[in-house]
C-alpha cells in the first residue's frame, strides 16, 4: 500500500474521524517521510555528479599535455598553410591590382 493511503486510511481514522490536532501530527510524520524519500533518491545523483568531477580533473591532468601539444601543432600548421596561400595568392593580386590601375589610368585619359 502506498503512503498517500495509508495516509489517507489515518486520517479516515478507521471509521471515525480523527482530530485536527492528530491529523495535523500524522500530516508533518508523512511530509517528514517524503523528505527523507526525496533525500535518498537525490543522493546517488550527487555521488555520480562526484565522482564524475574526480574523474574529470584525473582526465584533464592527463590530457593536458597532449592537447597543449596538439595545439601547438595546428599552430604551426596554420602558419605555415598562411605563408603558402600568400605566396600563391599575392602574385595573382598584385596583377589584377595593376591591371584595375592601368584600365583606370586609361579611362582617365579617354574622358578628356
Amino acid at each position: 500500500m502506498g503512503q498517500m493511503a495509508v495516509f489517507g486510511l489515518l486520517v479516515l481514522g478507521l471509521g471515525g474521524v480523527m482530530d485536527p490536532k492528530t491529523v495535523a501530527l500524522w500530516r508533518d510524520v508523512a511530509l517528514i517521510f517524503l523528505v527523507a524519500q526525496g533525500f535518498i533518491l537525490i543522493l546517488p545523483a550527487l555521488l555520480l555528479m562526484v565522482y564524475a568531477l574526480r574523474g574529470l580533473r584525473r582526465a584533464k591532468s592527463t590530457l593536458l599535455p597532449a592537447l597543449i601539444s596538439a595545439r601547438e601543432r595546428t599552430e604551426r600548421l596554420e602558419k605555415g598553410v598562411r605563408t603558402f596561400s600568400s605566396f600563391l595568392v599575392s602574385p595573382i593580386i598584385r596583377t589584377i591590382s595593376g591591371g584595375a590601375f592601368v584600365v583606370g589610368i586609361l579611362k582617365a585619359f579617354l574622358r578628356r
